[in-house]
């Protein structure tokens, strides 16, 4: 005869709902194995002589549930040294929110040992039945102890199980807080089915864990209708009407050509925010940067080119794919080489794509600002050893552009060996760790402050600017300069 496991489902708690099936297993097993000793059917067992043993020690053995998970599937599997079949008893409905189901059957499989569940009433059910909710209009089952990720439930309506302890719940309010209001209404659902012990606890969501628990408690949470306004799906969903024949005459109307400006124009503002170090002014404009995201995805997706979803998967894997020492075995011991591998990776992905190799510099955006590309082109060479040895070379390579724009006759060789000198400057600002975007930004900004206090100042006198001279402007300049502005 072949090993067999029998996994049985005992229900929501009491007698009368145990199935006609699941009774006769318990009943009639010589190994009966129950994951917990916490449920009702427990001590109604135990008056009718049904022999059983529980893995309840497991729990305390070990400090993680995989760890207690995978040691309760061992011992069950151990049991068939002396048993050819083997009952398995879980609350529930075995394949409702039961891990160690899983498992044991992934393990049976591989064990060639067969495997039949017995069905029971979930708890999911009751408390169905209680809520007079229908499954199918949306509501989202989760395990307290295993929740997946936000994007699948974020502000959703949800049933929540396993929350059997107040360190539990208090880590679950923690969770919610971060997709729900604090005031949000939810249920603390206590032994439902079971009609002597049945309890029920309105309370907002921050109170969650003021309240006792045991091992039959679930939180119900209703769906947060304003959440939907934190989804990046309800953003497609806001852009997808925009565009639609009923939407805005001006969002139809655009493509990928006509947003360059905008795209721009958001990036810069991002920027600002950032230099002013502004963190609500950054929040909105970075919102208004994702909108340009969402934007061109809507038009792709509209000429069947690709969607959000696309974009989504395309950066998740380059991030994965590039980080081989964090998602794959790749050893590094400092930034240098993360970025070593970053860049080496890179160009074995631009080859690929374009059947041949390519050149070192050939991965720096065209597109990019002048300061900027210049110092991508001379990070890259450097990082070949194409660099100078120390910064007084560079001051010397500095020396030597100035004086060749000095001596420059024409306006193509003033044009030429202006570039030189700024390319120079760009060398010289990475020698001294400093971005010369953000320096020359900062400068243009500093110019800015100066200048409006001489308005300011021109406009106390009651004259125009220009009746001012240039030595009483520099005037009000040094001022300002006095003043830190």
């Amino acid at each position: 005869m072949s090993n067999q496991l029998r996994i049985i489902g005992l229900g929501p708690g009491s007698w009368n709902q145990l199935t006609l099936k699941a009774k006769h297993e318990v009943e009639n097993s010589k190994c009966l194995i129950l994951r917990t000793k916490h449920h009702p059917m427990v001590k109604t067992m135990s008056q009718q002589g049904i022999k059983f043993s529980t893995c309840d020690n497991f729990y305390d053995e070990v400090n993680t549930f995989t760890d207690v998970y995978d040691n309760i599937c061992k011992h069950v599997i151990s049991n068939f040294k002396d048993n050819n079949l083997v009952h398995y008893a879980v609350p529930g409905h075995p394949l409702v929110l039961e891990k160690t189901v899983k498992q044991l059957i992934e393990l049976c499989r591989e064990k060639e040992i067969e495997v039949e569940i017995v069905s029971g009433i979930s708890s999911l059910d009751v408390i169905y039945s209680y809520l007079k909710t229908d499954p199918s209009n949306g509501i989202i089952a989760l395990d307290a102890l295993n929740l997946p990720s936000k994007s699948i439930w974020s502000g959703k309506e949800l049933l929540i199980t396993q929350v059997y302890n107040k360190l539990t719940a208090g880590d679950l309010k923690l969770v919610l807080l971060e997709e729900y209001d604090a005031e949000h209404q939810i249920k603390i659902l206590k032994s439902i089915g079971i009609a002597s012990a049945e309890t029920v606890i309105n309370v907002p969501l921050y109170q969650l864990d003021w309240h006792e628990f045991d091992h039959l408690t679930s939180v119900y949470v209703p769906a947060d209708k304003s959440a939907s306004l934190n989804a990046i799906s309800r953003l497609e969903d806001i852009l997808e009407i925009l565009r639609s024949p009923h939407g805005c005459p001006w969002d139809r109307e655009q493509t990928h050509s006509s947003l360059k400006t905008s795209l721009l124009e958001e990036t810069y503002e991002v920027l600002e925010a950032l230099e002013l170090k502004n963190m609500d002014m950054l929040c909105e404009e970075l919102g208004d940067l994702l909108l340009q995201i969402v934007f061109h995805s809507q038009i792709a997706k509209e000429n069947n080119d690709f969607c959000l979803k696309n974009v989504i998967k395309s950066i998740n894997e380059k991030m994965i794919r590039r980080h081989p020492h964090v998602f794959a075995d790749k050893i590094v011991n400092n930034t240098s080489e993360v970025l070593h591998n970053w860049e080496q990776i890179k160009m074995k992905e631009k080859s690929s794509k374009q059947n041949g190799p390519i050149g070192l510099l050939d991965n720096v955006t065209v597109t990019l600002p002048a300061l900027m590309q210049a110092a991508k082109v001379q990070e890259k060479a450097a990082r070949v050893g194409f660099d100078w040895d120390d910064i007084s070379q560079v001051w010397d390579k500095l020396f030597e552009e100035i004086n060749e724009l000095q001596e420059a006759k024409g306006d193509t060789e003033k044009a030429e060996e202006l570039g030189d000198v700024l390319f120079a400057v760009v060398n010289l600002s990475r020698f001294m760790d400093v971005d010369s975007e953000v320096a020359l930004l900062q400068t243009v900004q500093k110019f800015k402050r100066r200048f409006k206090y001489i308005e300011k100042q021109v406009e106390l006198s009651g004259k125009q600017i220009t009746e001012f001279t240039l030595s009483e402007l520099d005037a009000f300049w040094e001022e300002a300069k006095k003043n830190r502005l």
